[in-house]
């Protein structure tokens, strides 16, 4: 009979391996990437320009489209790439070992309380801020980029910490450490989105290229 303490081991265990090639990193790195930058259109001047004068030729249908694209394109995206991590790794990188099948809550729930009450935290003070005149509404906007990126940062970090990931550690501190500088660049809020996008999306792109070459040299 398996007790609770190797019970509790193998469930980390597998949690870990599912984050060992590098692959789950990959895939985070485009999405991040696609979401930053449907952002940065959204609210982009020039890109709601075009679609207004699309609109008016074509009709309105074209900015239905594009509010389906905004919601839709991100999901269809993480889907296909599950769908190709799936794909390889039966094929090549857990031919071997067997396939693991991911567990249906990756991240301690622990971990995304305290990412969510961050976020909320944060942008709540910056309304209360903005509320008493000592920011404008441009702090607000970023702050809600800004607490994305810090509670994304707690996120890696407790799931490192959880899972025994030394590299999602330093992912979590150096992510959200580092878009703490756009509270000091004349950005757009649309710009802004599009830094975290993809200062995320390199981020993930490096460690995941990172891990997969080891995986890949290791076999």
């Amino acid at each position: 009979m398996i007790s609770r303490t190797n019970a509790e081991e193998l469930i980390r265990q597998t949690k870990r391996y599912e984050f060992s090639d590098g692959l789950r990193d990959l895939q985070l790195a485009m999405v991040l990437s696609i979401l930053g930058v449907i952002l940065w259109l959204t609210f982009d001047l020039v890109y709601a320009r075009t679609l207004v004068r699309l609109m008016y030729t074509l009709g309105a249908w074209v900015g239905w489209l594009s509010i389906l694209m905004i919601i839709v394109l991100p999901v269809l995206v993480s889907l296909f790439v599950r769908k190709l991590t799936t794909c390889v790794r039966r094929r090549w990188l857990w031919r071997e070992s067997g396939m693991v099948e991911s567990l249906p809550w990756l991240v301690p729930r622990w971990v995304t309380v305290l990412a969510v009450s961050l976020y909320l935290t944060c942008v709540v003070f910056s309304l209360w801020l903005y509320s008493i005149g000592q920011v404008d509404t441009t702090f607000v906007l970023y702050m809600l980029v800004v607490a994305a990126g810090w509670s994304t940062g707690v996120t890696l970090v407790g799931l490192g910490l959880t899972i025994g990931l030394p590299r999602y550690i330093w992912l979590g501190v150096i992510g959200g450490l580092g878009l703490t500088s756009l509270l000091f660049l004349p950005l757009t809020f649309g710009q802004a989105a599009l830094v975290f996008g993809l200062s995320w999306g390199f981020t993930f792109a490096v460690s995941g290229t990172i891990a997969l070459r080891r995986k890949i040299f290791s076999l």
